[in-house]
């Protein structure tokens, strides 16, 4: 089951366009003028070093981010009422999270590795995958695919 993604601007597309756009620009245009130099096999190694770097840049805001919107959920094992059930309590603190991509699986398995468990544990019970409810950050599904 995908959630629909939400047409509100996420936190990260707010942040990213308050910043500095000619300081990015600038940067872009270096690096444009250094590879320009390079000789071709060189060049093909640059450009790989320069999309890792990006990646983990990327990767490392994008935690950055969740930590910012998990601060204040509480544990599952923390819960109030001991009937909620796994499901339930992830539809109440994280659906509108996952739904607006600040949050990804790796991100819920840091915070809250008992909810995690126990999502993957119910959803394996259903023929389902916790990857149905929680998409995994773009960056890992490209290293998989690299």
């Amino acid at each position: 089951m995908a959630f629909p993604v939400d047409t509100e601007q996420t936190e990260a597309e707010r942040i990213s366009q308050t910043r500095s756009a000619p300081a990015v620009q600038d940067v872009v245009v270096q690096v444009q003028r250094v590879l320009a130099e390079l000789e071709p096999d060189q060049f093909e190694v640059a450009v790989r070093r320069i999309l890792a770097s990006v990646d983990r840049v990327e990767a490392d805001h994008r935690v950055k981010i969740a930590r910012g919107a998990l601060g204040s959920i509480p544990l599952y094992q923390a819960r109030a009422d001991r009937r909620q059930t796994a499901m339930a309590f992830f539809e109440l603190h994280y659906a509108r999270l996952v739904r607006n991509g600040e949050i990804f699986a790796d991100d819920l398995r840091r915070h809250d590795g008992r909810l995690y468990r126990a999502l993957a544990a119910y959803l394996a019970t259903q023929g389902r995958r916790l990857s149905d409810i929680v998409q995994l950050r773009p960056i890992a599904i490209k290293r998989r695919q690299a």
